[in-house]
């Protein structure tokens, strides 16, 4: 069961991290690549609180990086979206 549990983690961290480098959206800050960063946070904490071995500190470590990562995000497209307002 950990091992199902972290391959699929590590599955969906892999395809999100490859869609943000790929996405010509990325530089300009793309709100649904932050908050699928978002919830990869929250399936980090899951799944570390599911397993019971000496991975669960690391999952728990990944977790605020993968969330500041989604909020540098965020704050980049709202920089995006107030710059291209037109009046």
């Amino acid at each position: 069961m950990d091992k199902i549990l972290i391959s699929t983690f590590l599955l969906a961290l892999i395809i999100v991290t490859f869609l943000a480098i790929v996405n010509k959206q990325y530089r300009k800050g793309e709100i649904g690549e932050a908050l699928s960063f978002f919830m990869l946070s929250g399936t980090s904490v899951y799944f570390g609180s599911a397993l019971h071995s000496a991975l669960t500190i690391l999952f728990f470590i990944i977790s605020p990086i993968l969330a500041l990562i989604g909020l540098m995000l965020l704050v980049k497209a709202r920089k995006n979206r107030n710059i291209y307002k037109k009046y």
